[in-house]
């Protein structure tokens, strides 16, 4: 059940929003002024504080401030009941999630509110989201780092581990020309990551060449593809970030060669 505080000095304006949002089962709490909202705020977690401007003690915008610095998780709806173009932009420009005009009707009020708690769901699932994929990468280099002996004894190890990777991961024989020199690479498994980041199926990727399937990440200047050269003729690993056009992202591409003529390529999308 989310958590709502109303913020009035006026008892029938906490009564009737109080009952608004109760009547859509959200759990109210009410305060006549800041000082009081503080120590509900102390006391428990907040999704949303609805508090009007014109405040005994402290003014609204001043308890804005003051969540904003212990919990700038919470959003805030300032309203008022001398409403001006100037007063909104400023209640806004202050970090205010919206702004209301006296009387507020329950349609409004519940709008604003969803809206709010939308957006702060959308944040937490956000940022959720990056602390698992920052682990996930500390993972993986701590694990790319532990095995990499061993792995590179073993291309059965490379593609059981990949399976169940949630990074794309593509397998290949390196390419050489006449004289020996590195020039492509093809493919020889890829996991089911790569696939949906790259709208591929398996089979139609298995003998392609590399730079059929993103030849904008060959066409790069010459000092990367020397670096590539490098890695595939005395092995090692490299890590680049380059925009693929064919998916439209950019990601962060960590190359490993295997062994003679097999190379690696992990891709992590940095956009998440």
């Amino acid at each position: 059940m989310k958590r709502i505080l109303v913020v009035d000095d006026e008892h029938g304006m906490r009564l009737t929003l109080g009952e608004f949002l109760r009547n859509e089962k959200y759990d109210v709490h009410t305060a006549e002024d800041s000082e009081e909202a503080m120590q509900f705020l102390k006391n428990y977690q907040f999704d949303v504080v609805i508090s009007d401007i014109l405040l005994p003690k402290a003014s609204g915008v001043d308890l804005l401030r003051k969540i904003q610095e212990i919990t700038p998780e919470v959003k805030v709806i300032l309203m008022t009941g001398q409403p001006t173009v100037e007063t909104a932009v400023q209640a806004v420009r202050k970090g205010a999630f919206d702004y209301l005009s006296k009387p507020i009707s329950r349609e409004m009020l519940l709008r604003v509110v969803s809206n709010a708690i939308r957006m702060k769901i959308l944040e937490e699932e956000q940022i959720r989201l990056k602390k698992e994929n920052s682990s996930y990468r500390k993972e993986l280099e701590r694990m790319v780092n532990d095995r990499t002996q061993a792995l590179l004894q073993s291309e059965e190890n490379y593609i059981s581990l990949s399976r169940e990777m949630p990074l794309g991961f593509a397998y290949h024989k390196i390419i050489a020309d006449k004289k020996g020199y590195p020039v492509d690479c093809k493919f020889v498994e890829v996991n089911p990551a790569f696939e949906r980041m790259f709208n591929k199926n398996r089979n139609e990727l298995l003998n392609q060449s590399a730079r059929e399937t993103y030849p904008d990440y060959f066409a790069l200047n010459g000092e990367w593809l020397e670096k590539f050269h490098l890695l595939s003729e005395k092995g090692g690993s490299l890590i680049e970030n380059s925009y693929i056009k064919s998916v439209e992202r950019e990601l962060r591409i960590t190359l490993y060669r295997t062994r003679s003529l097999h190379l690696v390529a992990i891709f992590d999308d940095i956009n998440l």
